[in-house]
């Protein structure tokens, strides 16, 4: 994390893909100890709200990767 000069911090994150479905969303944020997440330093909750429009009639809140295998072993 980057340090201000009015003595806060800033984090920047890029996520390439995220393949969300259509709905609204908030973002939460949690800054937590780096050896666990049992220490939480701050929490920001529902911040950043935001729409995503999709022409998909899929249901969810994002599309994963996958492929449908058939059989008791498994296999495509």
């Amino acid at each position: 994390m980057e340090r201000a000069a009015d003595g806060t911090f800033r984090a920047a994150l890029h996520v390439p893909r995220l393949p969300l479905l259509g709905g609204g969303y908030y973002l939460n944020v949690a800054t937590t100890d780096n050896r666990s997440a049992l220490l939480v330093y701050d929490v920001q909750e529902r911040r950043c709200p935001f729409r995503v429009r999709s022409p998909s009639n899929e249901y969810g809140v994002m599309r994963m990767e996958h492929d449908w295998l058939r059989g008791e072993g498994g296999s495509a």
